[in-house]
């Protein structure tokens, strides 16, 4: 889903605003992180721990939930998600 920012925050740091398409990378020290991801009706988080000299990725998006077709067409929106996964 194209329509709607995803907004991203590790260990309470001011948010960083994505578009579809937009990455960031955010250094980090090594230990122990948390990750937050919302688009302002949907939020996920993940704990992670960085080694040293360790690169870690995450790819976040909005996905369309179930019947999302039928109530857009008659309410002009319809339900979606946040996913967040962590990268190998």
């Amino acid at each position: 889903m194209q329509e709607r920012e995803l907004y991203v925050s590790v260990d309470g740091s001011p948010n960083v605003i994505l578009s579809y398409g937009d990455t960031v990378t955010i250094p980090l020290t090594p230990g122990h992180h948390r990750l937050r991801v919302h688009n302002t009706m949907s939020r996920r988080r993940a704990e992670f721990d960085v080694g040293p000299g360790e690169h870690v990725r995450f790819s976040a998006a909005n996905v369309r939930g179930k019947n999302f077709g039928i109530l857009a067409t008659f309410l002009g929106i319809g339900p979606m998600h946040t996913v967040l996964e962590r990268e190998a």
